[in-house]
């Protein structure tokens, strides 16, 4: 049985040096120099990858020159930049931080006002999609009330058990959705009813909590891979240019039972699905729990500007 996992080229622009794997624009796709550009010039090119949608190459390029260029007023603006492409991505935390990071550097700058109107906004739309439990309480105390005046109206029943399902009670949540779609069929069909409840063939029901959805994910994929990195190693002594792309992780059994027979295979890509070079490291069997490390050492590509992406096979048997 084969799992995959995708690494993006986005993930695998990190590769300065032996030790670094944070995204930069140094090996940006496309890219022919290990040098970075100028703060200004890095700064115009990030904002044309957020326009042209490329936002997770913008962040990378972003934070080299936050990095680089600390206290400059390139730096500044690429944290308002940074808030828009993790915004753009949905990092709403993140967004927030960035934000943040542009107001405590310029708190009277070009974009202060726009900063300031984008992380009070990106906290509201928080906290009304995270309510703090006592203001879930009371909102769940109201809509009781509102469901036992209205006990016949199904968006009544439905504002409750989605708060109750919020709250984390998800028995009772799931028995007012079981009720829901008895009598609306449209409901019973719909995404809404069949991502938190599972009918059985006995006509019962299973109600889909986080913790069940884990175990059936863990049972499907027991075995994940974490601590994904990738750089260039062992640089030419005249070039400077690394000569070996390798690929760092690990193999964890998330399972409770044995896994036998793990093997990591890695493949790297460059441009047009051209494959360059394949490995596989033989992990043996994992007990429940148990991680093990794997490293692979590629040299077979044309250079590493032409790295497009890294593709992990996982196989074991039960």
């Amino acid at each position: 049985m084969t799992f995959r996992l995708y690494l993006p080229m986005a993930a695998l622009l990190g590769l300065l040096s032996a030790c670094s794997t944070a995204p930069t624009a140094r090996f940006e796709s496309g890219s022919n120099s290990f040098d970075a550009p100028a703060p200004g010039s890095s700064v115009a090119d990030a904002e044309r990858l957020i326009q042209s949608g490329n936002h997770a190459a913008a962040v990378g390029r972003l934070r080299e020159i936050i990095a680089r260029y600390p206290g400059t007023t390139e730096s500044q603006e690429a944290q308002y930049l940074l808030g828009l492409a993790h915004e753009a991505m949905g990092g709403t935390r993140d967004a927030i931080v960035a934000y943040e990071g542009y107001l405590a550097a310029a708190p009277k700058g070009k974009w202060a006002d726009a900063s300031r109107m984008s992380r009070d906004r990106l906290r509201s739309q928080q906290e009304a999609s995270f309510p703090s439990l006592d203001t879930l309480d009371r909102e769940i105390e109201s809509l009781r009330a509102a469901h036992k005046a209205q006990p016949d109206s199904a968006e009544a029943a439905l504002r409750l058990a989605d708060a109750l399902w919020m709250r984390g009670e998800y028995e009772e949540a799931g028995a007012i959705y079981i009720d829901i779609a008895k009598g609306d069929p449209d409901f019973a069909q719909s995404d809404h009813f069949k991502t938190r409840i599972e009918p059985r063939n006995d006509g019962s029901h299973t109600v889909l909590t986080p913790a069940e959805t884990t175990r059936r994910a863990v049972a499907r994929n027991p075995i994940e891979i974490i601590n994904v990195n990738s750089f260039g190693a062992v640089r030419d002594s005249f070039t400077q240019v690394p000569r070996f792309f390798v690929v760092t992780g690990q193999a964890v059994n998330r399972s409770d039972q044995v896994m036998l027979g793990v093997n990591v295979n890695v493949t790297i890509y460059g441009f047009g699905n051209k494959i360059y070079d394949t490995d596989t490291t033989q992990m043996g069997d994992l007990n429940p729990g148990e991680s093990r490390p794997f490293s692979m050492r590629f040299s077979n590509f044309r250079e590493l500007n032409s790295i497009d992406r890294v593709e992990h096979a996982v196989s074991f048997r039960r």
